[in-house]
């Protein structure tokens, strides 16, 4: 009726996923922090 090899299969899949959260779904690569300038940029001409 059930096939254990199969049963066996899924859990270690469902362990390795337990182990390892980012096996889990798409993975987008880091994004770049941003930086903002804090003080004087220099001139901006005429507004």
């Amino acid at each position: 009726m059930f096939d254990k090899n199969k049963i066996q299969k899924t859990n270690e899949v469902l362990q390795a996923h337990a182990i390892d959260p980012n096996l889990i779904g798409p993975t987008f690569p880091p994004i770049p922090p941003v930086t903002l300038p804090t003080g004087v940029t220099g001139p901006t001409g005429a507004t």
